[in-house]
């Protein structure tokens, strides 16, 4: 009786120690991957400062095969961002995808008048690739 009473707080600890470990793991991992967005985030930030949409675009490709849809190339010379401001960020419970709300300021550059937009990113991981996906393109300009 007291052998089957240790044999099972035994078993139990045991179970116990494992389902630690496992989520320990996935939060450890959790954490690398939005290390990585944060790493992501900083380059296409980067990328829209500079008028970079070559650049920019390349964050929307999610596989080699798969190309970056084109940027039209006089989109440099039109769009200049002034500010870029994250407003908000919602990250699911797996840390597998990040929606930011994004206050972009630019200005066009034949009128000089500047304007703002809201633009709202979905970013999506993707394990065997190991990076970043932006998942609703570009901002869209006016």
């Amino acid at each position: 009786m007291i052998t089957d009473v240790l044999k099972n707080h035994v078993l139990f600890t045991g179970a116990m120690c494992c389902f630690i470990i496992i989520s320990g793991c996935a939060t450890v991992i959790g954490m690398k991957n939005l290390e990585i967005f944060d790493q992501t985030a900083k380059a296409y930030k980067h990328a829209l400062s500079k008028s970079d949409y070559e650049a920019a675009i390349r964050f929307t490709a999610s596989t080699g095969d798969k190309a970056a849809p084109p940027v039209d190339p006089e989109m440099a010379t039109r769009y200049k961002v002034v500010s870029y401001e994250v407003k908000k960020i919602v990250v699911s419970d797996d840390k597998q995808d990040i929606y930011q709300d994004v206050e972009l300021t630019y200005y066009r550059v034949q009128s000089m008048i500047q304007d703002m937009v809201r633009d709202r990113q979905h970013w999506h991981y993707d394990p065997e690739l190991k990076k970043w996906i932006l998942k609703t393109g570009l901002p869209e300009f006016k």
